[in-house]
């Protein structure tokens, strides 16, 4: 007889924030005298799909694929990761609280953090019309940022702006003003 056990194909996988998502399959290594469920969890980077897996006395050779999804935040986190880990429970002793390996799961980050200016230039007269212009984030900061527009001996602007993971993407106005 095969002693209990859950294969899983891959030990590591890959995927993009808004773009490819990667596959692993499961399978039992012996007939379960009961249901085997086997629920899928992550830090929270990754999502796994379908959850939970239910192995049966009757499909437990089967391989079942399982999806992962990059969560597609706005935050610039650079490549990261996330651990996706298995949890079986059965009335068949040998496979309830079994342990299993893991997932490591790598994630490219599609968000890049910067500062978007509305325009490049903008027209002003000595005593008469100002100028004016907004600045916004280009990804969701994790603390607050300020942003300083600084004027010269030509012109005055205002600000500072402060930017919140509330508001980062909510364009601010810059007024210029000519001396």
């Amino acid at each position: 007889q095969v002693a209990a056990g859950i294969i899983i194909s891959e030990a590591n996988a890959g995927v993009t924030e808004g773009g490819s998502s990667d596959i692993y399959t499961v399978r039992l290594a012996s007939r379960p005298a009961a249901d085997v469920t086997l629920d899928i969890s992550s830090g929270g980077q990754v999502t796994a799909s379908p959850d939970p897996l239910i192995f049966t006395p009757s499909n437990w050779s089967v391989e079942q694929t399982v999806t992962l999804t990059a969560v597609d935040d706005d935050v610039d986190e650079g490549a990261h990761g996330d651990t996706v880990a298995h949890n079986a429970a059965s009335t068949d002793v040998a496979y309830d609280d079994f342990t299993i390996g893991s997932v490591t799961v790598t994630i490219t980050d599609n968000d890049v953090a910067g500062v978007q200016t509305s325009a490049a230039s903008v027209d002003v007269s000595e005593g008469g019309a100002t100028g004016n212009y907004t600045i916004v984030l280009t990804s969701e900061p994790t603390a607050d940022v300020i942003v300083t527009p600084t004027g010269n001996l030509q012109c005055t602007v205002s600000g500072p702006l402060t930017f919140t993971s509330a508001d980062w993407d909510t364009p601010q106005p810059v007024v210029v003003t000519a001396i």
